[in-house]
């Protein structure tokens, strides 16, 4: 080799190899390929040269730092409100180093987490009035779902309302009294009440004694403008309970009676036959006409199959 390449050679390596070990404080990932880039060439007279041009990467220790997001689950906005995830409902701010909790004090430098939390007395309490129809607020200060069958909407009178037929022989008919609310579904959504939620029993519309009609209309939850004498009473006639013959024997005399409604629905005898001498039978029921002995007779003594 001859003694102008090994000085070229040795020239070159005096000025590479320190670059090699140069911090650019780029980190521990840094190589050092990515750290410096080495050129090389000769004169025209050939004297051997040799230059480095030493890079950076980017990402150096200038103070510039590299943002990371993540799913808040507070669901605070840069507005410091809060959208509660299932109902949408959004409350002034659920930080809590911002707000406070169901139970805690509040104050206006702390005012109630939630969108349904109110203020009162220095307390956050559960506000249901702040959430909408079926709806209650939760611990947390969120309108959720209100438990099926609460009451819900307005109230009607159950006055109003047929009650249905009560009574020993259930043959009166009665308004119901109180009053009814609606109730919230399993879905959320208030059924208005009607004529049929009320229960309590109220004031005697109608007495038909034993003259109730097989199809009347005393039927719960009906108006009671729609019920009369005539839609539920048997009038002048026989009904299921009051109609036939029925025998009276008594010690001193002996009477067979018709039964049947009269004009004001209510059961009355509308026929009565005195058998005389004679006592009367059951079923069917009616007067004697002859005699077996004289037990069949009335005070007076059977003879020859007549009672004298």
């Amino acid at each position: 080799m001859s003694a102008r390449r090994r000085a070229a050679i040795v020239l070159g390596l005096s000025l590479v190899l320190p670059a090699c070990f140069v911090d650019r404080g780029g980190g521990p990932g840094l190589d050092s390929a990515s750290a410096t880039q080495g050129t090389s060439g000769t004169t025209d007279d050939g004297t051997a040269t040799a230059t480095t041009d030493a890079t950076t990467a980017s990402g150096e220790s200038s103070g510039e730092t590299i943002a990371s997001t993540s799913a808040d689950p507070t669901g605070i906005d840069a507005t410091g409100a809060v959208t509660d995830a299932t109902t949408g409902m959004r409350g002034e701010s659920d930080d809590p180093g911002q707000c406070a909790d169901e139970g805690t004090s509040c104050d206006d430098a702390s005012p109630c987490c939630g969108g349904c939390l109110s203020c009162k007395g220095g307390v956050c309490v559960a506000d249901d009035a702040i959430c909408g129809e079926c709806q209650v607020c939760s611990t947390l200060g969120a309108c959720v779902l209100a438990p099926p069958d609460t009451a819900c909407g307005g109230v009607i009178d159950c006055a109003g309302v047929v009650w249905g037929l009560g009574g020993p022989y259930e043959d009166l008919c009665f308004a119901a009294a109180g009053g009814a609310q609606g109730r919230c579904d399993a879905g959320g959504v208030c059924a208005p009440p009607s004529g049929e939620d009320c229960e309590a029993q109220g004031e005697l519309l109608l007495d038909c004694s034993a003259c109730i009609k097989p199809d009347h209309n005393c039927v719960a939850g009906l108006d009671v403008g729609a019920v009369s004498l005539e839609s539920v009473c048997v009038i002048n006639g026989p009904s299921e309970d009051c109609s036939g013959d029925i025998c009276h024997n008594d010690t001193y005399y002996a009477t067979v009676v018709t039964l049947g409604c009269d004009q004001s629905g209510s059961c009355e005898t509308i026929d009565e036959v005195d058998c005389g001498d004679y006592r009367c039978t059951y079923g069917p029921d009616q007067c004697l006409t002859t005699c077996g002995d004289s037990a069949d007779c009335i005070f007076a003594e059977c003879v020859d199959g007549e009672c004298i």
